[in-house]
């Protein structure tokens, strides 16, 4: 654990490391820990307490959550976890990017009910119609994947969350579109 102090004016002046830490009330008990400043510099300490205004349910509830599945979490108790962990300074990246994923999901069907059109609706005399189909699940299977690789990359942060979720809707809908036009 490390832990920074500023002062008002946002200048650095004091820096805790420790190998662990722990909330008991409403002070920071840390063990074996080194304290940088700007007097000290490594100085091995026994034990400190730090006050804090943080609530032990804060940490249960929001940051032990990040390390959790997302999955876990509702469409609707989404947008206020991923405020209350922006404020706090943690990372977000991967609640919104599930949410992003969420409010797409219907849209993706949509698509994929589109091209899955193209692909079935055939003439009855067309000797081609394996070859179709296995054109239409090799199609279907190469948007899971990109869909999940995109997402994976959002998460991480490499895209935006907004990019990584919508962009794969828009283009595969844009060729659904182009699809059934041409099928017309």
């Amino acid at each position: 654990v490390t832990i920074w102090f500023y002062d008002i004016n946002d200048k650095f002046y004091k820096k805790i490391d420790a190998k662990n830490m722990f909330l008991i009330g409403n002070k920071w008990h840390a063990k074996k820990l080194v304290i940088n400043d700007k007097e000290r510099i490594n100085v091995i300490q026994d034990k400190i307490e730090i006050p804090t205004n943080l609530d032990p349910d804060f940490i249960l509830q929001k940051i032990v959550n990040n390390f959790e599945d997302v999955k876990l979490f509702s469409i609707i108790s989404l947008p206020k976890l991923i405020d209350n962990l922006e404020s706090a300074g943690f990372s977000s990246r991967k609640f919104k990017v599930y949410f992003h994923f969420l409010l797409n999901q219907p849209f993706l069907f949509v698509c994929m009910t589109l091209i899955a059109a193209y692909f079935s609706i055939n003439n009855i005399r067309n000797r081609n119609n394996m070859v179709i189909v296995l054109i239409g699940v090799m199609f279907g299977l190469s948007t899971y994947i990109s869909l999940n690789i995109i997402n994976a990359l959002g998460a991480s942060g490499l895209l935006p969350a907004f990019m990584s979720t919508w962009l794969i809707t828009l283009l595969f809908s844009a060729l659904a579109t182009l699809l059934m036009f041409k099928k017309e």
